[in-house]
């Protein structure tokens, strides 16, 4: 029987990473990479730790309930128009994703984050009463947004969400040590690039990279599309070839795919097959940054994970 699924290292980022993207100031090009004649914008380099613990020292001392809804129509259409792309069932699918985020749901330190992070039995406690305050908080959250219009509530509480992800990575810091906590820093941030379009204004802040709606990897997302399309090849089946195959993929300011490369390769027909699912992506709504008002390129590594039972 064949099986094959989207992975992720840190069951709990998932949510997180839905939104993450990242930018500073020095911009390179996208790995040198162009597809046909489609435009690759310029990508920055991924955020400095020393960036990341200022943005939490900043944004980690502003209460929650200091953060106000999203009221621009243009973002809150933007958010609307992104979760009916990839959530089927609209307002009633985005319920059901929603329960999954309650307190309800498993609240423990998975195994594999204290095996890779190598938490001692005090640091598991205090990550484990992070994850319950997070979940309670968001709990709050979605019973504010009511039972009518959840994907414009949605939309209009996105900054509520994004500040207490960011209250969240400022709290699991203190479950760690420096060691521990830089190389999650390096985990959480690997291959996350943004860029927008040159405009000689301020650059995004690593704040922007929790506030970028992209639902990439999301419940009834491109996820199951990706499980549809993926075909494992015979060659690989008959030889027993099992693996993650990173993908890496630009997502332009229209929308649209470009520079689909293998980051990690597992065998070259496991590649070639990554490859080709991830070039037919449907285009994406446009991404935006609520912050600076402007659209943004995106480039993503997604992991497909070839295995055989």
């Amino acid at each position: 029987m064949e099986i094959i699924e989207i992975a992720s290292k840190v069951w709990y980022k998932l949510y997180v990473i839905l939104f993450c993207c990242i930018l500073n100031a020095g911009i390179l090009n996208a790995s040198g990479r162009s597809d046909g004649n489609t435009t690759v914008y310029a990508v920055a380099e991924p955020y400095s730790y020393d960036e990341f613990i200022a943005m939490l020292d900043r944004e980690g001392k502003v209460p929650l309930e200091n953060i106000q809804e999203e009221t621009d129509p243009a973002i809150i259409q933007m958010y609307v128009a992104q979760k009916q792309q990839f959530l089927r069932g609209g307002g009633r699918a985005l319920k059901l994703a929603l329960d999954r985020m309650s307190p309800s749901y498993n609240v423990r330190a998975s195994a594999g984050f204290v095996r890779e992070y190598k938490l001692n039995k005090g640091q598991q406690k205090k990550l484990e009463a992070v994850y319950k305050w997070k979940s309670l908080e968001q709990d709050k959250l979605i019973k504010r947004m009511g039972k009518k219009d959840l994907m414009k509530r949605y939309a209009e509480l996105s900054p509520l969400f994004a500040h207490l992800n960011i209250l969240e990575e400022a709290k699991i810091r203190e479950c760690m040590n420096p060691e521990q906590h830089a190389l999650y820093f390096r985990d959480l941030m690997e291959e996350m690039r943004i860029s927008h379009q040159p405009d000689n204004n301020e650059p995004c802040s690593c704040k922007c990279f929790y506030h970028l709606n992209v639902s990439l990897l999301g419940i009834g997302g491109i996820q199951n599309w990706i499980v549809r399309e993926v075909k494992y090849p015979i060659m690989a089946q008959e030889r027993n070839i099992q693996g993650k195959v990173v993908v890496g993929f630009l997502i332009n300011t229209d929308g649209s795919i470009s520079d689909v490369h293998v980051v990690r390769s597992v065998d070259p027909s496991l590649d070639a097959e990554s490859v080709r699912v991830m070039r037919r992506l449907p285009s994406f709504a446009p991404v935006i940054c609520p912050i600076h008002k402007r659209k943004v390129a995106v480039y993503y590594t997604a992991p497909i994970n070839f295995q055989l039972q």
